[in-house]
């Protein structure tokens, strides 16, 4: 469990990190205020779908979907790095989206994988520096790729590659 997201009891603050949903000023990537103004500025649905949609709404401030669609979803979610990136696009459907939007859907999921490799590489990077601390013998980078090699489902040789 992340430090953030831990209880008091655990030494985590509980408070929700910069850039991800729910604070003011950074764009909701699940879409709950989208399906919430949505149904504002339509004025469809029964009694309960207005009233879930009200509740969302009084979380996050905004008036109807920014009227660029995908376009402009995207672009508010071009803030956004990591973990609360992915969620936003996640909750985008391609199918049926212009051309041109789906290019840039593309691009931001490169984003999400540049930052998960990121993210790979700096744990290699500690268990790396942790066995060569612990062991010093020559040895200690062949144990440690072939660790991440079973683990992986990749061969050794590219698992040196990806701990070197």
């Amino acid at each position: 469990m992340f430090d953030d997201e831990q209880d008091e009891s655990r030494g985590g603050d509980g408070a929700v990190p910069d850039g991800t949903p729910g604070r003011p000023g950074v764009p909701d990537p699940d879409g709950a205020a989208d399906r919430a103004d949505a149904a504002d500025c339509d004025d469809a649905g029964d009694a309960g779908e207005r009233a879930e949609a009200a509740d969302r709404e009084a979380d996050v401030a905004g008036a109807c979907p920014p009227p660029g669609g995908l376009a402009g979803v995207l672009e508010e979610m071009a803030a956004l790095v990591g973990l609360p990136l992915a969620v936003g696009l996640a909750a985008i459907d391609p199918d049926g989206q212009d051309p041109s939007d789906l290019v840039e859907l593309a691009a931001q999921w490169s984003r999400v994988l540049a930052w998960a490799h990121y993210q790979r590489a700096e744990a290699l990077a500690a268990l790396v520096a942790g066995a060569i601390e612990h062991d010093a013998a020559p040895g200690a980078l062949t144990a440690v790729s072939t660790e991440v090699a079973m683990r992986q489902g990749i061969s050794r040789p590219a698992a040196t590659r990806l701990v070197r």
